[in-house]
């Protein structure tokens, strides 16, 4: 016999790397959540202030130019309220839409909803029927950014026309269970379970790559919107940035105004400002989804190495 064997011999399977695999299947969901609440998050709001503070005094007309580049006519008057209660978001609503009731008459008390674009506050009846009109509603803590709102419009921009499988039930459907999914405490439980189905199915068992396909297919509406809404955001926000000045026009009060978006415009500082923003602010639902669909793919490689350990 040779000193090298020309014979193929079967790989084994190490008990040990499987633990490890396994381990991985169980961290990879908080690990992703570890990265996007003390690594993405943090510089998003870092950004988000350092915008909101160079844009504030002309916020409201910078507003209204995005709508105009973001919406159709039909639902530019979108409400957009002001809740301290809760973070900045898009909800798509139908034709008999209603408040909760509790909710609608702390409104009556209070004299209406208080919305960004308006000083008064907007009558109850007329914030439903603005909601019905336009299909949805936005919310916006007070002193939102501008480059958060413009991705918030983003997502508004799945009610106009001509949005294709976006802008169906079953999209939005789909779009709402990815989120569920992500929801505090929710995302580490789902990809348990994906992690549990990959480590009970039997190695040479082809069905295995469904459980990650599945996994993915929760994600994957959700990814492709949050991408989609800053896509559109950036170019809206890309359409209003103010031409700069000549030399012989850079005056005090000129630079003010433009520093400020007076008329409804940007400088380009703001955009450069909110494109790394928006990649972050993505990067954090990225990173959770990495998580889920990690969790079965490291279990059925885990699930693999055991069969191979322990296969007579």
């Amino acid at each position: 016999m040779g000193l090298f064997s020309s014979e193929n011999k079967e790989s084994k399977g190490s008990p040990l790397f499987a633990g490890l695999l396994g381990t991985a299947a169980v961290g990879a969901t908080p690990l992703g959540e570890y990265l996007a609440d003390k690594h993405l998050a943090p510089e998003t709001d870092r950004l988000s202030k350092e915008i909101a503070s160079s844009t504030q005094e002309d916020a409201l007309s910078i507003v209204e130019k995005l709508k105009d580049n973001l919406l159709d006519k039909r639902i530019r008057d979108i409400p957009i309220f002001v809740e301290t209660n809760t973070g900045a978001g898009f909800t798509t609503a139908a034709k008999d839409y209603l408040p909760e009731k509790k909710e609608f008459f702390k409104a009556i008390d209070k004299g209406g909803y208080r919305v960004l674009d308006n000083t008064d506050r907007l009558d109850p009846l007329e914030a439903v029927k603005k909601t019905r009109k336009a299909g949805g509603f936005i919310t916006a803590p007070a002193g939102t950014d501008i480059a958060t709102i413009a991705h918030e419009l983003g997502h508004a921009s799945i009610l106009n026309k001509n949005q294709g499988f976006r802008g169906t039930k079953l999209f939005d459907k789909m779009d709402m269970l990815g989120r569920y999914l992500q929801g505090s405490n929710r995302a580490s439980r789902t990809a348990g379970l994906f992690a549990l189905a990959g480590l009970a199915t039997d190695s040479e068992n082809d069905s295995k790559y469904l459980i990650p396909a599945v996994a993915a297919a929760t994600q994957a509406p959700l990814i492709y919107e949050e991408a989609k809404a800053s896509k559109e955001g950036l170019k809206a926000l890309k359409n209003i940035i103010a031409k700069q000045p000549t030399t012989s026009e850079l005056v005090e009060d000129t630079a003010k105004k433009l520093v400020s978006g007076e008329g409804g415009k940007i400088t380009k500082e703001v955009y450069d400002l909110a494109k790394p923003m928006l990649r972050k602010a993505l990067g954090t639902y990225g990173a959770r989804s990495a998580g889920i669909i990690a969790a079965p793919l490291l279990a059925i490689a885990a699930r693999s190495q055991f069969d191979k350990a322990t296969r007579d």
